[in-house]
């Protein structure tokens, strides 16, 4: 093998797994101090469940779940808001629970989520929820898909969720 083919063979090897660097994300600092603590109990092991807006209807009980990568909203949810069901994207897959058991679907929907920080300043990104059929404490799961939409940072320690709020986010007064 001569030395120039020799090179275009590693050029070529080199191009194969060569992993290209794109932007680096970039966040605002955010810090957890002991005043954030939302807790008596410094031992709790609580879940994160917190109040949002969708679709200009106050949800209470929605759960963080930092493990799930989908985004439920749940069926008895979704009826209570009083949404038309013509808004329902047909998806008629089953889903696989925590415990192995499948769940199944009614389909998906793209609501506008508004999230509060400080009552004072909040955030609104576009959610695409999963409806899904089943018995649950919760209204509604976000997962860490949103999670990563926002930026969100999850203390479960202190029960707190922190996400920045920038110039380019839709940012409002509550």
């Amino acid at each position: 093998m001569t030395s120039s083919s020799w090179k275009r063979h590693l050029r070529t090897i080199n191009s194969v797994y060569s992993i290209h660097k794109r932007g680096r994300r970039s966040m605002p600092l955010i810090l957890l101090k002991d005043a954030d603590f939302r807790t008596i109990d410094p031992k709790h092991d609580d879940p994160m469940v917190v109040t949002i807006k969708v679709a200009n209807f106050v949800v209470i009980k929605m759960l963080i779940d930092q493990g799930s990568f989908i985004d439920i909203l749940y069926w008895k949810t979704f009826k209570k808001m009083a949404l038309s069901q013509d808004v329902v994207e047909p998806f008629n897959e089953q889903i696989v629970g925590f415990a192995g058991e499948r769940v199944n679907t009614r389909g998906y929907i793209d609501l506008d989520t508004k999230f509060d920080k400080d009552n004072d300043f909040c955030k609104i990104i576009r959610i695409r929820y999963l409806l899904v059929d089943a018995e649950t404490s919760y209204n509604i799961l976000i997962g860490r898909t949103t999670l990563n939409k926002l930026g969100a940072i999850v203390s479960t320690p202190h029960l707190a969720m922190k996400f920045p709020l920038t110039v380019e986010a839709e940012v409002g007064r509550s």
